[in-house]
């Protein structure tokens, strides 16, 4: 009975110290790595039809240099840019963008099975089935580097967890999920053919987050990890030719973000 009474008193005088939250908008930015699970590729086109099986790939994060900082170049690095609006105290929702990259590991080794036709490549051409096959770059390159850009709307739940600084600072934990559709900039080669290809949605994903989150002010700092799916039955290969790529991906995100507050009407709640 006293603990319940403790934490019931503990929340209460929680609450007290709450920063107010409701009415605010909030932008962040920054910058992520990601980790992939083995993936299995589907490519096909005239002359060509075939999976690799478990395709190990990895990110591609910029060296820390001027990039990150430059204005003309800070999207270069893998970048999180979010938007969004406080509801309550807690609940808020969120529309934004991951930019990750993903590039398929070249030189290792994938069981490939399916066909490549004679008139698509003399080198390659035959069946496969269950076959191993070294994954050199004029056999298959695969990547979106430009990237594998995952568009969320998201629901974030705030949990408080302590104060600092005389209530201008606040400790939290977020927790959060959601998703929408992926639009990649792919760079794909099968053979000798392929393309750059242009910004293309390619499919849609979930995911969910958790970190902890420090404010001061009118700014935060937030760290969070983020898992998710995705599918992706339409990657293009080259552009308007009737080539396409099909792939599913389990990942796993980590970012830290510096955010900004703002109020675009003064809220009567708000006690000084």
């Amino acid at each position: 009975m006293l603990l319940m009474v403790w934490a019931c008193n503990s929340k209460e005088a929680l609450a007290q110290k709450h920063l107010p939250q409701k009415g605010q908008f909030f932008v962040y930015w920054g910058y992520n790595r990601a980790w992939f699970a083995d993936s299995d590729i589907h490519v096909y086109g005239e002359g060509y039809d075939f999976t690799a099986y478990q395709l190990k790939a990895e990110d591609r994060p910029s060296p820390l240099n001027w990039d990150y900082v430059k204005p003309s170049t800070i999207s270069i690095p893998q970048f999180n840019f979010r938007a969004g609006y406080q509801i309550n105290d807690r609940f808020s929702l969120t529309l934004g963008t991951d930019h990750m990259k993903y590039i398929v590991i070249q030189d290792q080794i994938a069981n490939i099975s399916g066909i490549i036709r004679p008139e698509f490549s003399e080198k390659y051409q035959g069946s496969y089935l269950n076959t191993p096959q070294k994954i050199t770059k004029d056999f298959l390159r695969y990547e979106h580097t430009n990237g594998l850009n995952f568009i969320t709307l998201e629901a974030e739940y705030l949990l408080p967890i302590t104060h600092f600084a005389k209530r201008k600072g606040r400790i939290s934990w977020n927790f959060g999920g959601g998703g929408f559709v992926l639009l990649p900039k792919s760079d794909i080669q099968v053979a000798t053919k392929g393309a750059d290809n242009r910004y293309h949605i390619a499919g849609y994903a979930i995911s969910a987050k958790t970190g902890p989150r420090v404010d001061y002010g009118r700014f935060f700092l937030s760290s969070e990890f983020k898992p998710g799916y995705a599918t992706m039955p339409d990657i293009l290969i080259n552009n308007d030719a009737i080539d396409r790529a099909t792939q599913d991906i389990a990942f796993l995100q980590y970012y830290i973000v510096l955010g900004y507050k703002f109020r675009l009407f003064k809220s009567k709640e708000i006690v000084e």
